[in-house]
């Protein structure tokens, strides 16, 4: 079974690599608020532009390559770096409630956060237990007072796998 960050290299045929994610939990704030789209990730999809220049291209690509590599190395400055304003979460972010007060409370102390999946939730990353309370209490208090919103927020791990292929490639070969 996979888990942790799976990295799709090919559709025909399916390959994958698994990056195993140590020393990292996941923060998901889910904003309680009523959903009114019936199909809230087509809407989300309609959202994103159908094309992105090349600048914006190149500034993503380098993102993504310092996310993998930060989870790669454990060099959590990388994956700040490769975590969050992504073209994606600018496109989604009108739909998402107090995206930007979070945002930038969060990156006021040197944090990230990007929007998990559809939405409306969001998600951020620590490496230890301080820090995991440290954002939890920074998202808890910008939805209550600055935003007026109640949200459950969550501490996860990575999940240790919930798919299984019959040949995936890892770090080992």
């Amino acid at each position: 079974t996979l888990g942790h960050l799976v990295v799709l290299l090919s559709l025909k045929p399916i390959r994958v690599y698994r990056i195993p994610l140590e020393s990292v939990r996941f923060i998901v704030a889910t904003p309680h608020i009523r959903i009114i789209a019936k199909r809230k990730t087509e809407v989300m999809r309609k959202a994103l532009p159908e094309s992105i220049n090349l600048e914006t291209h190149v500034q993503h690509t380098a993102r993504l390559a310092s996310l993998l590599i930060g989870f790669m190395s454990k060099d959590r400055e990388m994956v700040r770096i490769g975590f969050g304003k992504s073209f994606v979460d600018e496109a989604r972010s009108k739909f998402v409630p107090c995206y930007y007060e979070l945002r930038e409370a969060l990156e006021s102390r040197g944090y990230s956060i990007s929007i998990s999946g559809a939405g409306p939730s969001v998600v951020s990353m620590c490496t230890d237990y301080r820090e995991c309370l440290e954002i939890a209490t920074i998202m808890e208090k910008t939805y209550n007072n600055v935003c007026g919103i109640d949200a459950t927020i969550r501490i996860a791990e990575p999940a240790p796998g919930a798919i299984e292929l019959v040949k995936y490639y890892d770090r080992r070969g």
